[in-house]
């Protein structure tokens, strides 16, 4: 619609009126709830994202342990096996690039490209433990085919080195252990610090050093030392041979409770000296035999008493009886069957030294039921040197053969400067030649 000016007579249009608008209610946030909602959102992110973090470590860290463990060498921990993947890890990438470079020969110009952390990480110095344990260090960047043909020629090389030096060092190990072999049978200062297995297996010895003739099957040889009560030092002289021996300890010497506690620490066979009256000497005069001695006027409970006391002195662990002299006594049949039945009471053995070629031993022993030992062998130290002693150890060697077994007496303070060192020298011959090395009461 439009109204006309009188003045100008033009037309003018009247404003149209406005249709009110209904206004949109106004939405209010708070801001506390604002606050909230943006750092839940927040929270939400840094709890995926950490997720996410822990789960890539999770599986790297899990591949290479693995790796770690199948190119670590055997024997290192883990924290060295952990320290071998970080250098192996390139070489991995490495040998899947040569892979495909294989399947792709077609292409000869194609070169694979190491990043340059990779190579920083290669040019770590690998250790002795990497290349003992076949470790496999990673290229160099700039390295071609044929560096590495030289590198493994040289590797093929150090290893045929290491090889002979091995068998040099074996040779010169059993040059070594043969010449110790001989200072030991051919010098020998201290018996008491020889320290040698009492069943030695000795496959080689010097065959100019002793003549040992060859054991027939189950031949069985003792070595009987008496006199023993007066020196403990020479005692330990005989009870640190490396083989079993038995030592006879006379009764009431002034150390002869020690002499018989050693022979037992030391694991060697104990056995009673008895002493007994002897036969008048051409000069007319009778040795003593000692405390503890049996005389010819004693009747057969007084040698029974004497000999039991004579045996608790020494203490336990008496295996037997041998006699000290006693060619008078060991003569008379009565007297000696006081001393066997003692014996057999006890439960031990007699020993008869044979003083005497008369002597009454094997009747006794026959008449009680009693077995009995008796030494056929001559004396070992009759005479006190070396060479004599090594004849007299030949011929118990003879009777053993024959008779199955000998029974050889030497002398403890008679012969201490020689015949330990003998017996030493000579046993592992024995034990080479087939002789059975035993005391009296196992034979």
């Amino acid at each position: 619609m439009g109204t006309t000016r009188k003045r100008t007579g033009k037309t003018t249009r009247t404003p149209a009126k406005r249709t009110v608008r209904k206004k949109k209610p106004k939405v209010i946030l708070k801001t506390k709830s604002v606050v909230i909602m943006a750092c839940s959102i927040v929270g939400m992110c840094a709890l995926i994202l950490t997720a996410t973090y822990l789960l890539s470590r999770a599986s790297s860290s899990s591949q290479m342990s693995e790796t770690a463990w199948k190119k670590a060498p055997a024997g290192q921990p883990i924290t060295q096996a952990e320290e071998i993947q970080e250098i192996g890890e390139p070489v991995y990438k490495e040998e899947k690039k040569a892979e495909t470079t294989k399947k792709k020969e077609s292409k000869p110009k194609e070169i694979t490209v190491i990043e340059p952390d990779v190579a920083k990480e290669v040019k770590k110095p690998a250790t002795k433990e990497q290349v003992e344990s076949k470790v496999e260090t990673p290229p160099q960047p700039t390295k071609t085919e044929k560096t590495q043909e030289k590198a493994q020629t040289q590797q093929q090389a150090q290893s045929a080195q290491k090889e002979t030096q091995n068998k040099t060092q074996t040779q010169i190990q059993q040059q070594q252990t043969q010449a110790s072999q001989k200072t030991v049978i051919q010098q020998q200062d201290k018996i008491a610090s020889v320290k040698v297995d009492p069943t030695p297996q000795i496959q080689e010895l010097p065959k100019k050093l002793f003549d040992v003739p060859q054991a027939k099957p189950g031949t069985k040889i003792c070595f009987v030392i008496d006199d023993a009560g007066l020196h403990v030092s020479n005692v330990k002289r005989y009870t640190s041979l490396p083989f079993p021996i038995t030592i006879a300890v006379l009764p009431k010497l002034a150390q002869s409770s020690e002499c018989a506690q050693v022979v037992r620490s030391a694991g060697k066979e104990l056995i009673l000296h008895q002493p007994m009256q002897a036969h008048n000497y051409s000069s007319g005069t009778t040795p003593n035999p000692g405390p503890g001695a049996i005389l010819p006027d004693m009747d057969p409970y007084e040698i029974a008493q004497t000999v039991k006391a004579n045996l608790d002195s020494l203490g336990g662990g008496v295996k037997g009886v041998n006699n000290h002299e006693g060619s008078l006594v060991t003569e008379n049949y009565i007297q000696m069957g006081a001393v066997l039945t003692v014996t057999k009471e006890r439960g031990i053995y007699f020993l008869d030294s044979r003083t005497t070629s008369q002597s009454s031993v094997p009747d006794v022993a026959s008449s009680l039921n009693v077995e009995y030992l008796a030494r056929y062998a001559p004396f070992l130290d009759n005479e006190i040197s070396r060479s004599s002693m090594l004849q007299m150890i030949y011929k118990g060697l003879e009777l053993a053969n024959k008779n199955g077994y000998a029974v050889m007496i030497g002398h403890v303070d008679k012969s201490v400067d020689i015949l330990p060192q003998l017996l030493n020298d000579i046993y592992p011959y024995l034990v080479q030649a087939g002789y059975t090395v035993t005391v009296p009461s196992r034979l």
